[in-house]
């Protein structure tokens, strides 16, 4: 129980007498009309150091932070950003859909990278989906780091993207699972650090999925 007050020292709830919309490992979300709060579950583990970088950099096809917020003792414990509302939308059924947003979340992790962040929690789950766009959500666990974090950050971003893929083609009759997972790893040209060959492939199809259609009933 924890009355959540804004930047303005404005309060805003009491967590115990609002229902919780979603719960995840580190924080719980309330729904807020056009807006959603996250309330982190232990604040200790958290900086706004990442936040204040995402709203600098203002990525395409990530979140925007609206406001902070604090409890009575005026510590960071979460912040509110928009309420995005996830449809059934198939994002290899879209070749442009489906580019901008991986190159605009690709985008968005070289420029974190670039201010020395190293990126985490990297999962299916933090990129919403709808027909409008996919929007990637949660930098909670972005930390600053001293090293180049270039090469972890780009090997997990393509463990991402390589997850939502497979998400959404088993939504397709795929007969041949090795050979899935086969064509995914040509796809993403798992040797290389960047993601030109995925690119240069799915530019010459009509929509993302054509590319595994000699693996789909």
């Amino acid at each position: 129980m924890m009355i959540v007050y804004t930047s303005q020292g404005v309060e805003l709830f009491d967590t115990k007498n609002k229902d919780v919309y979603k719960e995840g490992t580190f924080g719980k979300i309330y729904h807020d009309g056009d807006k959603c709060h996250k309330v982190f579950n232990n604040a200790e583990l958290f900086k706004i150091d990442p936040f204040l970088t995402l709203d600098t950099l203002s990525l395409p096809n990530f979140y925007r932070i609206m406001d902070f917020l604090y409890n009575n003792q005026y510590i960071f414990i979460g912040y509110t950003s928009k309420f995005i509302k996830e449809d059934h939308f198939n994002i290899l059924s879209d070749k442009d859909y489906f580019l901008r947003g991986v190159n605009n979340i690709h985008d968005g992790i070289i420029a974190f990278t670039n201010n020395h962040f190293e990126v985490s929690d990297l999962h299916v789950g933090n990129i919403l989906v709808n027909k409008e766009d996919m929007t990637m959500i949660d930098v909670d666990n972005y930390k600053r780091v001293d090293n180049d974090p270039y090469a972890i950050n780009m090997y997990r971003y393509k463990q991402l993207i390589k997850r939502l893929i497979y998400k959404y083609l088993i939504r397709y009759n795929v007969t041949d699972i090795m050979g899935a997972n086969e064509l995914l790893k040509e796809l993403m040209d798992e040797d290389s650090d960047n993601i030109d060959h995925l690119n240069k492939v799915l530019s010459k199809v009509n929509r993302p999925v054509d590319y595994f259609n000699k693996v789909i009933k």
